[in-house]
């Protein structure tokens, strides 16, 4: 069980750090500025590549994948806000 646990952990960090690749990747190849926002593609992409990945180990059900998905967007941007409110960013995004 924990070693599952832990090949499932892995699986999700991985997954989301090549759905952040990807994103950064779109948005150098749609001419974004670095460090500009590209709303829910900012929010989302290394969410989807995650459950992307885990879905091979894991039955997810479409009403998990909203709620994870909507969830990501709010901690995403409520965790930006609130770093933006105490000083350690710059921009709100």
């Amino acid at each position: 069980m924990l070693l599952q646990g832990l090949v499932l952990g892995l699986i999700l960090g991985y997954g989301a750090l090549i759905g952040d690749a990807i994103g950064s990747f779109i948005k150098r190849r749609l001419n974004f500025e670095r460090g500009k926002p590209v709303p829910l593609l900012d929010q989302l992409d290394f969410v989807v590549v995650a459950l992307l990945l885990i879905s091979t180990q894991v039955s997810l059900t479409w009403s998990m994948i909203i709620i994870i998905l909507v969830l990501s967007v709010g901690f995403h941007l409520g965790a930006n806000i609130f770093a933006y409110l105490i000083n350690l960013k710059d921009v709100w995004y």
